[in-house]
């Protein structure tokens, strides 16, 4: 039998194998499994979602509400920062983000020191 990968999200079915490999859904164009998806505390997740420009975000919300996004400059970015934020067991906020919504919080090259928020 030919392995699969299911959206959590859209329950979307997909058997390319770079999208079970990647936990890539093309219906929500998002990497919603795998490395680049967490399950949270009280139902939440998180997930890698592309954007425009070639920038990525990680979203996390419920089944029905994004309540933080965390943009990137990159999808690799966002995936590294999920990796990393899952090895310190979802602590504080995910690393080297550029813009944090919906505060409006802005990271000048994601550098903590150069935070600032845009009205």
């Amino acid at each position: 039998m030919t392995e699969s990968f299911v959206c959590p999200l859209c329950e979307m079915e997909s058997f390319h194998p770079k999208d079970v490999q990647y936990g890539y859904c093309g219906n929500c164009h998002a990497f919603t499994g795998g490395a680049a998806a967490v399950e949270l505390p009280e139902g939440r997740f998180g997930y890698v979602n592309l954007i425009t420009f070639g920038r990525a975000q990680i979203v996390l919300g419920d089944e029905t509400t994004a309540t933080d996004r965390y943009t990137y400059e990159g999808v690799m970015e966002a995936i590294a920062a999920m990796v990393l934020w899952k090895a310190l067991d979802c602590k504080g906020e995910p690393e080297g983000w550029i813009r944090h919504q919906p505060s409006n919080r802005r990271r000048t090259h994601g550098d903590p020191a150069k935070e600032y928020v845009r009205p």
